[in-house]
């Protein structure tokens, strides 16, 4: 098998503390994340754990945070049941958002790890590039209202 990792980037016109607010709030995680619920303490070492239905079938996602320094990275292990794969090491991918901020914008990427297959990575790829813009949006569309309400 293939071990490849897709790698997904998406310039949103916010402030890199912007975008942190989002990928780190209950709330906008499920509005990204397909109507995702995500727990945990965002503290590196503790668990992480998402839960949902995707395409008609539940699922519940694990792993642990491995390193978190605010506004910039954002790296945890995740294993779903959805892979119907045994729930063991190998099978963990990691997903790793990092931000830079480039004047008043902020690049955001996202790579998982441990894609073994062409028709995963595809899968994977198309999935991260929702995500992605999905995120763009709820996040310049909150700058703009801020902007207005100022």
């Amino acid at each position: 098998m293939l071990d490849r990792a897709v790698k997904k980037s998406i310039i949103i016109n916010a402030f890199a503390a912007d975008v942190w607010k989002h990928l780190t709030d209950p709330e906008s995680i499920k509005k990204f994340l397909f109507n995702a619920e995500v727990k945990t303490d965002w503290k590196q070492g503790s668990p992480i754990e998402y839960s949902g239905n995707w395409k008609g079938r539940d699922y519940i996602g694990k792993g642990e945070i491995i390193s978190i320094e605010k506004e910039t990275l954002l790296e945890h292990t995740y294993y779903s049941n959805l892979s119907g794969l045994p729930d063991s090491p190998d099978n963990y991918c990691r997903v790793i958002y990092t931000l830079e901020q480039q004047e008043n914008q902020t690049v955001l990427s996202v790579t998982q790890t441990n894609v073994l297959s062409k028709d995963e990575y595809d899968q994977v790829s198309e999935y991260w590039g929702m995500v992605l813009d999905k995120i763009k949006c709820i996040v310049e569309n909150e700058v703009v209202a801020n902007q207005v309400v100022s």
